[in-house]
C-alpha cells in the first residue's frame, strides 16, 4: 500500500544575470510510479516578485527514468526575484500528491497536481546585475565596507545581487573597520570561464 506522494529532488536554481527562460531538471520517484504523460505530469509553479502568487504553471516533460524537465518562462528584469515550487502525484487509483518545499503547503489536488495554498517559503532565485574589473571599497565609494550587512557592504551585494562576468579586483581605498557580519559566499558567475 502506497500512502505517500512522490519524492521530489533537484538542485535549486541560483541567482543569474540572464533574463531568458530557465530550465531545470528534477528527479521524481514513487514506489507506485509517477506519470510520464497526461494530466498527472508533475508541475512547477512560479511567480515573479511574490512568494504568495499568483503562480503560473509549467508542466514537466518526462525526459527518461525518474527525470522531469521544467521551463520557467518568466519575463524578468534585474533585481526581480522568481519564486517556485514543484507538485507531483503518483499513479495509484486515488493519487497521493506531494510538494517541495512542503512547509505551509495545503489543499493538494491531483490531475494536474497542484497546491491550493503555496508553500510558506518557495524556492527562489534573483535576477542580478553583473560586475567585473576593479571595485573600490572605502570612504566615499559605492561600497564603504566589505562585510557590513547593509547597502554599503560588498560581500552582501556579491552574495545577493551581483554575478561576476569577468575577473574581479577589490581595491581598498581607506582604512576599514569590519564587523564581519556577512561572509563572502561562492560568487555566481555569468558567461564562459572561471573567474578570479
Amino acid at each position: 500500500v502506497d500512502l505517500t506522494g512522490p519524492s521530489i529532488s533537484f538542485t535549486a536554481l541560483g541567482n543569474t544575470a540572464s533574463t531568458a527562460s530557465r530550465t531545470m531538471t528534477a528527479s521524481i520517484t514513487d514506489p507506485s510510479g509517477v506519470p510520464t504523460a497526461g494530466a498527472g505530469l508533475p508541475v512547477l509553479y512560479w511567480s515573479v516578485n511574490s512568494a504568495t502568487g499568483p503562480f503560473t504553471a509549467a508542466t514537466a516533460t518526462h525526459i527518461g527514468g525518474s527525470d522531469y524537465q521544467f521551463t520557467i518562462a518568466a519575463t524578468v528584469t534585474p533585481n526581480d526575484r522568481v519564486h517556485y515550487f514543484i507538485v507531483a502525484q503518483d499513479e495509484i487509483g486515488t493519487p497521493n500528491v506531494s510538494v517541495t518545499p512542503v512547509a505551509g503547503a495545503a489543499s493538494l489536488t491531483a490531475n494536474p497536481p497542484a497546491a491550493g495554498t503555496a508553500p510558506t517559503t518557495p524556492n527562489s532565485y534573483r535576477i542580478v546585475n553583473t560586475i567585473s574589473g576593479v571595485v573600490s571599497v572605502g570612504t566615499g565609494q559605492t561600497f564603504t565596507s566589505l562585510t557590513a550587512n547593509d547597502g554599503g557592504g560588498l560581500f552582501r551585494a556579491l552574495n545577493d545581487s551581483l554575478a561576476a562576468s569577468g575577473n574581479l579586483e577589490i581595491e581598498i581605498t581607506s582604512d576599514l573597520t569590519e564587523t564581519g557580519a556577512v561572509a563572502l559566499n561562492q560568487i555566481n558567475e555569468e558567461g564562459a570561464g572561471s573567474y578570479t
